[in-house]
């Protein structure tokens, strides 16, 4: 009796084994074949459109791969003697689960199928307003941060981590005042995440450095409640109470003030000579919007994705607003006169009086709204433009790197009219910051990052 016991203790044991060692994807074998999902996954979270793909092994040549679910029906493409794919659309059938099948066809007549079951959610969508990345701040930060969802259910949690240990959770929100002493002196890298109900997940990351030394900090202004979304020497550029406002950086005087009538989330913010540069949100990966703020009123700018930030497509200074739109398009903001100045995208720099500086079929040029394009200087041999004023360039040249270093050395050289100046080598971590174009050379040295700290490296006499 007992061995009959252990006999069947033994049965149960493997029986979970083997399931435990199946593979998650689902597969089925039918007159010679076989059919196993690949894409989409076990969890099956989809958005309206997203990828099918199967591995498809047969006896006789398969003439037709189907996916169905619900009244719509896709058939897969080969892609290789076993692997079929395709995109499939079921954005007009509503969110939630969605069951079908996916069929396979030989040319003799024979049919496989397998179960697709998917559940059709888009993620959620974080909106973190607080602390702004690459600032600096003292030993308590204020966090700010929404988490929205398609579903009515909502987000089931938000978290914070500081560089990745989490201190805290909330459910759709968080707002409230956390310390980073522990961290005084370093760079913290934030990371918010949000959960849905469909286990779905989204994070984005906010890097601070954290300086609690008071004599290195003095408060300028406060504007409690309000997100900061950029400020210069004399003004900020302001979200409160769903309204932007530019407003003395010194005094908190209200300089301009407009109604939010953009998407409810908003990206970034840049201030322009009279107005502002924003970029908003619907949610989706390509619904995003650059507006100028102009003249009491919102001017579409751009059409742009979740992946593009202000600086990657525009520059502003001074008067003037260069961005990327089938070339390279540069706006004089007082006068709204526009034009296209290259088929080129590849912009470099921006000068205070309106110069755009670019490269274009392999030579570096520059455009002057008064006398147009001209060259400015071909690039150098292994060398690459990191910046220019017009009359001073900096070139980087990368080298081998040494073996006993985890960062990348490189040669630096200035070029004017004078000829090329090489600087010496330094060891980067980081790229260069880009300092304004009049300051690329600032105190005899041009700035850089290195390991987090801002370090430079200085121009010989």
């Amino acid at each position: 009796m007992k061995g009959t016991y252990i006999k069947w203790i033994f049965i149960l044991m493997l029986s979970a084994f083997i399931l435990a060692i199946s593979p998650w994807y689902s597969h089925a074998a039918d007159d010679g074949i076989t059919i196993i999902k690949q894409s989409p996954g076990v969890v099956g979270n989809v958005r309206g459109t997203f990828e099918v793909r199967v591995l498809v092994y047969y006896n006789y040549p398969i003439t037709r791969v189907t996916a169905q679910l619900d009244s719509i029906s896709e058939d897969l493409v080969s892609v290789d003697s076993e692997t079929w794919q395709a995109q499939m659309d079921i954005s007009s059938l509503g969110k939630g689960i969605k069951n079908g099948t996916i069929t396979a066809t030989d040319n003799q007549g024979h049919i496989a199928t397998i179960p697709l079951r998917v559940n059709y959610d888009d993620p959620p969508t974080l909106a973190v307003q607080q602390p702004d990345s690459s600032s600096i701040t003292t030993g308590d930060v204020h966090v700010q941060m929404t988490c929205s969802d398609d579903s009515t259910l909502g987000c089931q949690k938000v978290t914070l981590e500081a560089n990745g240990k989490q201190i805290m959770s909330d459910v759709n929100t968080l707002d409230t005042v956390i310390s980073l002493s522990e961290y005084d002196g370093k760079l913290v890298t934030l990371k918010f995440t949000g959960y849905d109900s469909a286990g779905q997940r989204i994070e984005e990351k906010r890097n601070v450095y954290v300086d609690s030394n008071s004599s290195r900090l003095t408060l300028l202004s406060s504007y409690p409640n309000a997100r900061l979304l950029d400020f210069d020497s004399d003004r900020v550029l302001l979200l409160q109470n769903n309204n932007f406002e530019i407003r003395d950086l010194h005094s908190c005087h209200l300089i301009a003030s407009i109604p939010n009538s953009l998407n409810s989330l908003i990206k970034e913010g840049r201030l322009t000579a009279n107005g502002a540069i924003i970029k908003d949100s619907d949610g989706s990966d390509y619904g995003e919007h650059i507006y100028e703020w102009i003249d009491e009123q919102f001017n579409l700018v751009l059409n742009t994705d979740k992946y593009t930030e202000i600086n990657n497509v525009t520059k502003i200074k001074g008067n003037y607003l260069l961005y990327i739109k089938d070339g390279l398009v540069l706006r004089n903001l007082l006068t709204r006169n526009e034009k296209q100045i290259s088929q080129s995208k590849k912009m470099i720099e921006l000068l205070q009086d309106g110069t755009a500086i670019y490269e274009e079929d392999g030579v570096i040029k520059q455009y002057k709204e008064d006398m147009g394009a001209s060259l400015l200087l071909t690039p150098l041999p292994d060398y690459q433009l990191i910046g220019s004023d017009g009359t001073t360039s900096v070139f980087l040249k990368e080298l081998p790197r040494n073996e006993s270093s985890i960062n990348s050395q490189y040669s630096i050289l200035l070029h004017n009219d004078d000829g090329d100046r090489e600087l010496g080598i330094t060891e980067l971590s980081q790229s260069l910051i880009y300092p304004a174009p009049n300051e690329i050379l600032v105190n005899n040295c041009i700035l850089h990052t290195k390991s987090a700290e801002y370090c430079s490296v200085n121009v010989p006499s």
